[in-house]
Order: C-alpha cells, then sequence, then structure tokens
C-alpha cells in the first residue's frame, strides 16, 4: 500500500523508489507508520518534545552509520 503522493508519480510501482535490501522492514512506509508519531507530538504525551528530528523510516538510517 501507498499513499496518494506516491501514486501519482509511480503508480502501483512504488517499490521501485527504494530497493527493499536498503529498509531493514523490506517495505515502503504508510500512513499508519506515521500515525503514531503524529499522534504522539500532538498528543499532551509529547508536550514537553520540541526541537527534536523523529525519524521514521524503516531503519533505513540504521544501515547508514556514518549519516550521524
Amino acid at each position: 500500500m501507498s499513499g496518494p503522493i506516491v501514486e501519482r508519480y509511480h503508480g502501483d510501482g512504488a517499490d521501485g523508489i527504494l530497493p527493499r535490501d536498503m529498509v531493514p522492514l523490506q517495505r515502503m512506509g504508510t500512513d499508519e507508520d506515521m500515525a503514531g508519531v503524529m499522534l504522539y507530538l500532538a498528543s499532551r504525551a509529547g508536550a514537553y518534545c520540541n526541537g527534536a528530528v523523529i525519524i521514521v523510516d524503516g531503519g533505513r538510517l540504521a544501515n547508514f552509520p556514518s549519516a550521524f
């Protein structure tokens, strides 16, 4: 499943955007994958969180330790 933006530019072939072996979860992210982070930031639980970068990428950056 992919979102409307990915479908608009890549159709059903969205998996071709990023090789599966580059993402440890072996799939494209979905709207539901982002929902948990967005709910956290919009809720009282995330009220004290500011200036942080929360990466939701299926573990992709874990493959590139030099990125930090």
